[in-house]
């Protein structure tokens, strides 16, 4: 047998390639007694008849499937009793906020329903500057936050991925307190990484017991009206999580997890997200051509493209981020700026960035909203003149 050319094919199968028959070739291998070690972890992927027996048990182990899942591809490091399982991030982070230490540090420009989850739980909240390398480890430093929410792999909203060495300050800032720091790690959308390999998540650089409470969604990657989100405490917060919340009910139901459980482990779900990654990475591209052949060369600057479902265009010489939201309006167009996502309302540096969403977009949109926002650019400049 060739094992080359069936470690091409997984490589096509993870990118959403493969055609029929090369599916069917790589289930005939699967279903041979005689499979090497180093290809046989992805023996449950398709050999059906193998992996039918095993979850037909999957009821009672959905949050072990998850963590083997957030293992091998976000190298998170926990235990099955460590995964919570909630209807919304949001949901999951009022009932962490109760357990935290003290204040916490958010990222501006960034998430604001985040600041408002622990503001309404009573946790007194400071907004820290985010620079090229994600939040301000020095502006941490000199604050008395004994908390900070981070989006470390796509920050939201500017894109922006902190790098390895940042994340090392990170994890260093909160080790000088153990216990009394802790970094909540929002994974929102890892899994849409486009153009180059995503780093270790900062939950699996600290450790099964470290400082970091990891929390992502399914409604990226599944659908929003998928409202399952999980997090993933630290060993020593497991006391005070069953003390304060053992009798209460889980709020995602039975039949979701077993659902879900099965998609994992039968390889659909790992399937589904290399067929996204196709068809966003084709409408990104796509969006991308649309907005260079609308505004002149140097009249837009585009970032953020490597990851996630938005990008930022950045005009060269704005109109002032209120004409552009009116001349929006006036065009029918919802439209979003980074001013917008600012938490403080001091970021004049933030004026006249589009943040641009196109995870709903349709594909055949992506040609005109080019033209659109040229358009709404116009409009803005000539209004802001008038006045």
């Amino acid at each position: 047998m060739d094992y080359k050319y069936i470690n091409q094919l997984l490589e096509r199968y993870w990118n959403g390639e493969t055609s029929l028959e090369e599916e069917q070739i790589l289930r005939s291998f699967f279903s041979q007694l005689c499979v090497p070690e180093e290809l046989a972890k992805y023996r449950p992927l398709f050999n059906y008849e193998q992996t039918e027996t095993k979850t037909d048990r999957l009821g009672d182990d959905f949050d072990e499937r998850l963590a083997d899942y957030l293992a091998e591809y976000r190298g998170v490091q926990c235990g099955a009793h460590q995964v919570v399982v909630g209807a919304g991030l949001e949901y999951l982070l009022g009932l962490l906020a109760p357990l935290l230490p003290g204040p916490a540090a958010v990222e501006t420009p960034g998430y604001p329903r985040a600041l408002q989850v622990l503001q309404n739980n009573g946790v007194h909240c400071c907004c820290l500057p985010v620079d090229e390398d994600g939040l301000s480890v020095e502006a941490l430093n000199r604050s008395d936050a004994a908390v900070c929410y981070v989006t470390p792999s796509h920050q939201f909203p500017t894109g922006v991925t902190m790098p390895a060495g940042r994340r090392a300050e990170l994890l260093h800032w909160a080790a000088r307190r153990p216990g009394g720091r802790y970094i909540i790690e929002d994974d929102y959308d890892s899994e849409f990484r486009f153009d180059t390999r995503p780093l270790p998540s900062l939950q699996g650089m600290a450790g099964a017991d470290g400082p970091v409470v990891y929390l992502s969604t399914c409604s990226r990657s599944l659908a929003p009206s998928i409202r399952i989100a999980y997090m993933v405490l630290p060993e020593h917060l497991l006391p005070a999580w069953r003390k304060k919340y053992r009798l209460y009910s889980g709020t995602v139901s039975r039949f979701e997890q077993q659902t879900l459980a099965r998609f994992i482990t039968e390889g659909y779900f790992t399937r589904h997200l290399a067929r996204e990654r196709v068809a966003y990475k084709a409408r990104r591209d796509a969006l991308a051509a649309a907005l260079n052949t609308a505004f002149a060369p140097g009249e837009l600057t585009l970032a953020g493209l490597h990851t996630g479902l938005h990008l930022l265009a950045k005009l060269k010489d704005p109109p002032p981020d209120a004409a552009l939201r009116c001349a929006a309006e006036a065009e029918g167009v919802q439209l979003s700026l980074l001013s917008d996502y600012d938490l403080t309302g001091e970021a004049p540096s933030a004026a006249g960035t589009l943040v641009l969403g196109y995870g709903s977009l349709k594909d055949e949109a992506c040609a005109s909203v080019g033209e659109t926002l040229k358009k709404v650019c116009m409009a803005a400049r000539e209004a802001s003149v008038t006045v």
